[in-house]
């Protein structure tokens, strides 16, 4: 049979038919080396210069492979060993510094605390450093908190309307000034929870809609569009409510929502449209407010 050996240009010998190459070397030998020498068959002298300059390559490739293959491990080693950080760090966090739009953060775990609880938390934080972004949602900084308060969500939403309102007035925001109008939230939230601890029928219409409002389950009316009465309204809110004892006829929420719709018809005027949370800080604000509730 004919045996093709070849280190570059091919050359062919032929040999008798009882030559066998020996199974036992490794696969990655050249093909010269695996012919025997046993009696009968090819040796290595039969190929002349051919063979001797295949084995002389190979002298001098197969320890440069192998001075490559462990200088290329030594790199990675030294690496591994000196990269601050780099060993026992979760692989997680090779992530946190990417963009959120590249890779999505999974939920903290939530914490369990009171609604104004987790608002007097975040509060803390900003006091203690922690940044301030009126670009982001009341979801996201709850998700990122750990917290699944309406209540929560909906301060910063009004906070992150408030400073975005400040800078397009003012051109300028402190942190001072986001602290402050937090902590007034946090204030009218704590008279409003001792006017629901109450449990003084005046109440329950308007803590219902404010409520309401906050959860984005109820709408407000647009003065440019319909200004139902304080009567209709209620009506609506008793048929959205059944458990809750709305009175129809009540003074309080009457005064308190004919202040709003006063603020959505000037914001209307001026600007052409108004927003649900300048809608929610007035409301609260006067009813926290009420003259008949604090007597």
């Amino acid at each position: 049979m004919s045996v093709v050996v070849g280190w570059g240009p091919t050359m062919s010998e032929d040999v008798s038919k009882d030559v066998k190459p020996d199974t036992n070397l490794p696969p990655l030998l050249p093909a010269a080396a695996s012919v025997s020498a046993s009696p009968g068959s090819l040796v290595a002298e039969d190929l002349g210069p051919f063979i001797h300059r295949r084995q002389t390559k190979k002298t001098w490739l197969t320890p440069a492979l192998i001075a490559g293959l462990l200088l290329g491990i030594g790199i990675v080693a030294f690496f591994l060993q000196t990269w601050p950080g780099f060993r026992h760090r979760p692989l997680a966090s090779y992530f946190s510094s990417l963009p959120r739009s590249t890779v999505q953060q999974p939920p903290t775990p939530s914490r369990s605390l009171e609604p104004l609880q987790q608002i007097a938390s975040y509060l803390s934080e900003l006091k203690g450093g922690r940044s301030f972004d009126e670009n982001e949602t009341g979801e996201e900084i709850g998700r990122a908190l750990g917290y699944t308060s309406k209540l929560l969500e909906s301060a910063y939403d009004e906070l992150a309307h408030f400073a975005e309102v400040r800078l397009q007035r003012a051109g300028t925001l402190s942190i001072d000034e986001v602290i402050e109008y937090l902590e007034e939230i946090l204030r009218e939230e704590h008279a409003l929870k001792k006017i629901s601890d109450r449990r003084d029928a005046r109440t329950v219409a308007s803590v219902t809609y404010l409520r309401a409002l906050q959860y984005g389950k109820a709408a407000f009316p647009n003065p440019a569009l319909s200004k139902p009465s304080a009567t209709e309204l209620l009506t609506e809110l008793s048929e959205a409510f059944p458990n809750n004892r709305i009175d129809l006829n009540d003074v309080i929420f009457a005064e308190v929502y004919a202040k709003a719709l006063h603020l959505a018809e000037e914001s209307m005027r001026q600007t052409g449209s108004f927003s649900i949370y300048d809608i929610i800080g007035e409301f609260r604000r006067n009813l926290v407010q009420n003259e008949a509730l604090n007597k």
